[in-house]
């Protein structure tokens, strides 16, 4: 944490530090805590699992290891509670 407070500090008014990855409500609320971070990037992602009826298990449409059969949609609840903690 004290390494993103030197770069927000180096970045100056030109510049923006954002923080991203992996972000979420509760990382958020740290950052707020024990930094001087006040920009951040987040999907707010949810697994969601497809419609699709048909499932062939011999043919595969995505990467291996992945699930073709979820997907991730970001979610307007996720997003809402993080932007009401900025605030």
């Amino acid at each position: 944490m004290t390494l993103i407070n030197e770069f927000i500090k180096a970045a100056g008014p030109d510049l923006n530090i954002l923080v991203g990855g992996g972000v979420t409500y509760s990382v958020v609320k740290e950052f707020l805590a024990r930094t001087d971070a006040v920009q951040f990037h987040m999907s707010g992602k949810v697994v969601q699992t497809s419609a699709m009826e048909y499932r062939n298990p011999r043919v595969h449409m995505g990467l291996e290891g992945f699930c073709e059969y979820e997907y991730f949609q970001t979610s307007k609840e996720k997003v809402a509670e993080v932007k009401a903690l900025l605030r």
